[in-house]
């Protein structure tokens, strides 16, 4: 059975990401925020972790795919955790980000946080348009998750990751063989190696700006 890794093909996207935001810009643009929030242009690192005046956050209610995930079409294989990471880097890119911490970061670990990318005076769920994209899945283990209801019509829609078939982010880390259809079932399946690139992954990275 052969158990997917990342490609050579994913490595250009890579470079480019680098180049989406920077540690200066987030240094330069900041403003105080009250205990338990956080405010500034955020530096988003390679892990999808928001870095904003130097403090960590995760986004809070959501599973990110991983950074070197790939996904198929039929059996061609693309950089679908790459290209999750370009539609968060281009959302927030040089915009004000507020973050209201939900769970307080553990030893090692930054903390879990509800953050809104601001445009004038309209605020937007960042965790909530990652998901409605299909760029991110939300989270099981959360009781009356808020993200369930995007993650459903980002499915039906097939948006993003939902094009195609994909493996959870920790199965993909595992190395478990084990997909996500389009009828949610998890059954484990065997997959070929991809022959070649996809054509035009660029179209399943939609990005929307409000």
């Amino acid at each position: 059975m052969w158990i997917a890794t990342k490609s050579t093909f994913c490595t250009a996207i890579t470079v480019s990401l680098l180049c989406l935001s920077t540690p200066a810009l987030a240094s330069e643009q900041s403003q105080t925020a009250p205990e338990g929030k956080i405010a500034g242009v955020p530096y988003v690192q390679d892990s999808g972790v928001l870095s904003i005046n130097g403090r960590d956050v995760n986004l809070w209610g959501i599973e990110r795919l991983a950074p070197d995930q790939q996904c198929w079409q039929a059996e061609m294989a693309w950089c679908c955790g790459e290209y999750a990471a370009m539609a968060l880097k281009h959302f927030v890119q040089g915009r004000m980000v507020e973050c209201e911490i939900k769970e307080p970061a553990a030893e090692g670990l930054p903390a879990f946080a509800v953050c809104t990318r601001n445009k004038g005076q309209h605020k937007t769920d960042i965790a909530e348009h990652l998901v409605s994209f299909g760029w991110a899945l939300a989270k099981k283990d959360i009781v009356d998750n808020p993200y369930e209801e995007f993650e459903e019509d980002a499915r039906e829609n097939k948006r993003g990751a939902w094009s195609s078939r994909f493996q959870s982010a920790q199965d993909w880390r595992d190395g478990i063989q084990r997909y996500i259809s389009e009828s949610n079932d998890d059954s484990a399946q065997t997959l070929e190696p991809p022959a070649e690139e996809p054509a035009d992954v660029g179209a399943a990275a939609e990005v929307a700006e409000e």
